[in-house]
């Protein structure tokens, strides 16, 4: 886990014991607790049973504008639009009355929204529509472009959908067409942090909201200025019912378009940071507006001008999943034979790729691990090749280092060798490793080949004082690796068992990795050393005066507990499912600076822990406790969240860290 400021860490061990349970649905949830909400609960639920009983026997659900955004909000609560039928088998479903009807398609915004609902439906939006007169969405909507903005240069809205729409298709960030409208977006931006329906005109939240997700999706940083100024304009529309004001009221629409776009900013939309004065959150606000037949009216008493959209957007934006739809995250690491190519979060929807050796193109219709790879090579600026020869993709060349001989590029699934190729690798899908899937590394080497883990018994510790680094790979623990301290390797090499000791002679934050011939390098984890202050130096000479100071360290935390021990407060043992008792994490603010807290769970064999560790009620990747001000503490409840679908049995153990940064 990287930080751009200084930082420093704390560790405490996890310890759960699973008893093997029957799987069964998940308990109705009646509250935002935690959040996003699953697509059993009920909201989502009565939502959804709202929709497939507007459908027709022509399959369309509102007519053909608001049939594609609800594709998007089925596919997004994890069901398959090519099946929503009032008979199936018989009946056409929502995605054929979509691709029977797509001459309805007729202006920018059309092009673009039908195209987000394809690529949701995981069709190929160049060439859909009924057999002989398919239309190639990505063609119109490029077409549209001038070289700067798409449609009317007077206008943005006809800038925000048409580059989501590329982006789910596939397009480059690095793409002329998106970089430029990306600009185009940028240059536009009101001085009040927000955007507007067109060039000059007052900001609002509806755009402001389309605009964030747009960049985002374009590849801008979540951070960046102008995200940061765009949310910061939302959030000063917000009322005290949690919603956000649109022309003097709120409504379900604006509600979940800003939830969406706090959502693909990274942030929690019902954390306290999106709280309004009383206390509400736009979530709140949002479930208001659904009726008895579990359908959202743009207000109470005004349907709006169409209830199944309405009702399509709000269920995106309690499931949390913002446009485009479709798209999958995941950490994604590329190591080369000397050094790290590239390590970080990529988001991929639909992908085309070029064979380098054919020229042919290929369109992967739903997120692949070679996807993931093509969208790190855009964001980290590093070349690969592929070839087709042998049929699907096959990476031949990464970053330069091309395969020679019996030596290539390889790749892993959590720390696990799948038994597909890279474009056949489905995330959320494709077995083993079973998903959800978290982690990719590629490395380059002979067969067999193996990518370290690295794990150290503490992550701090004093000064001098002895932790022990544990190596492993997929095969058990890995003898005789070497071990690294800010890239300086260590005399001792790892035992039989995988360890090695170690400890570090001055304070600070050290990097420490693993490598061994024949193995692909570990990730690089930080260790903190600490040391107090020693007693006040003897004057040195008759008359003088003795000096002394203590000097708190700028960044310094203490954690409590030492270990959690997550049990069930029903039962003897949690199982599959089971949520278990919270456990309070607290964390005192010792330094002299105000601190950002965040979470870091590290990897196991199973992942149990880093799939289901949630703080305050969010997966533990996603929290974070701005600005704790020095000598505050901070209390926040852990609990485990058991994947339905979890096997093992047994005694699991694993480790939590605490990250402080300085605000």
């Amino acid at each position: 886990m990287k930080r751009n400021k200084q930082f420093i860490c704390c560790a405490l061990s996890l310890l759960i014991t699973i008893t093997a349970l029957p799987l069964m649905s998940p308990t109705t949830m009646t509250a935002f607790s935690p959040y996003p909400i699953q697509a059993t609960d009920t909201q989502v639920a009565d939502a959804l049973n709202y929709l497939r009983g507007e459908q027709t026997t022509s399959g369309d659900i509102g007519g053909f504008a608001a049939s594609a955004w609800v594709i998007m909000a089925i596919a997004a609560a994890g069901e398959d639009p090519n099946d929503w039928s009032t008979n199936p088998g018989t009946d056409p479903s929502i995605v054929d009355y979509l691709r029977d009807n797509v001459a309805s398609a007729t202006t920018l915004n059309d092009y673009a929204r039908t195209a987000l609902a394809i690529v949701s439906a995981q069709e190929d939006p160049s060439g859909f529509g009924p057999s002989g007169s398919e239309i190639d969405f990505l063609s119109l909507i490029q077409s549209e472009h001038d070289g700067t903005q798409f449609g009317e240069s007077d206008l943005l809205n006809d800038d925000f959908w048409p580059l989501m729409a590329l982006i789910a298709s596939g397009i480059g960030q690095d793409e002329a067409i998106v970089t430029s409208t990306v600009s185009f977006i940028k240059t536009n931006q009101n001085i009040d942090g927000g955007w507007s329906w067109g060039v000059g005109g007052d900001s609002d939240v509806d755009d402001t909201a389309a605009a964030i997700m747009a960049l985002i999706a374009a590849g801008e940083d979540q951070t960046s200025t102008e995200i940061t100024d765009g949310l910061a304009y939302i959030k000063s529309m917000q009322m005290d019912n949690g919603g956000f004001d649109s022309w003097g009221s709120t409504n379900a629409d604006t509600d979940s378009w800003a939830t969406m776009s706090i959502v693909m900013a990274g942030q929690d939309p019902t954390h306290t940071t999106w709280q309004s004065g009383t206390g509400n959150d736009a979530l709140d606000d949002l479930v208001t507006f659904q009726q008895g037949d579990g359908s959202f009216h743009w207000q109470n008493g005004t349907p709006g001008m169409s209830v199944p959209k309405t009702t399509a957007t709000a269920i995106q934006a309690l499931l949390g999943k913002p446009w485009p739809t479709g798209g999958y995250t995941i950490n994604i690491r590329v190591e080369g034979q000397t050094t790290t190519v590239f390590s970080g979060d990529v988001t991929v929807w639909q992908s085309r790729i070029v064979a380098d050796n054919s020229s042919v193109l290929h369109t992967l219709l739903q997120p692949t691990a070679i996807g993931a790879l093509d969208k790190a090579s855009q964001i980290g600026g590093f070349p690969y090749e592929t070839t087709d020869a042998y049929g699907s993709l096959f990476v031949t060349s990464i970053a330069g280092e091309a395969n020679a001989g019996t030596d290539g590029w390889q790749y892993w699934i959590d720390y696990a060798t799948p038994a597909v190729g890279a474009a056949d690798f489905l995330f959320s899908e494709t077995t083993p490793p079973n998903p959800p899937h978290q982690e990719e590394i590629w490395g380059y080497g002979g067969f067999p080949l193996y990518p370290l883990l690295i794990e150290s018994s503490s992550y701090t510790v004093d000064v001098d004082e002895s932790f022990t680094i544990t190596v492993t790979d997929e095969s058990g623990p890995v003898a005789d690796a070497t071990v690294s301290i800010d890239g300086v390797a260590q005399a001792d090499l790892t035992n039989a068992s995988g360890q090695v000791t170690l400890a570090l002679s001055t304070d600070g934050t050290v990097e420490i990795h693993a490598d061994k011939d024949g193995s692909v390098r570990s990730e690089r984890i930080n260790v903190t050393a600490e040391e107090g202050g020693g007693p006040p130096p003897e004057p040195e000479e008759d008359g003088a005066i003795s000096l002394s100071s203590t000097i708190a360290p700028a960044i310094a935390i203490s954690v409590s507990p030492d270990a959690m021990v997550f049990e069930s407060e029903l039962y003897d043992n949690l199982g599959p499912g089971d949520i278990s008792a919270p456990e309070t994490l607290t964390v005192d603010n010792l330094g002299t600076l105000s601190l950002d807290i965040t979470v870091g769970v590290t990897p196991s064999s199973d992942n149990l822990f880093r799939e289901g560790v949630h703080v305050e009620a969010v997966l533990w990747s996603e929290y974070i406790r701005e600005n704790l001000t020095r000598s505050e503490t901070m209390n926040a409840d852990a609990t485990l969240v058991v994947p339905e679908t979890y096997s093992e049995i047994g005694e699991k153990t694993g480790v939590m860290i605490i990250w402080a940064e300085a605000t």
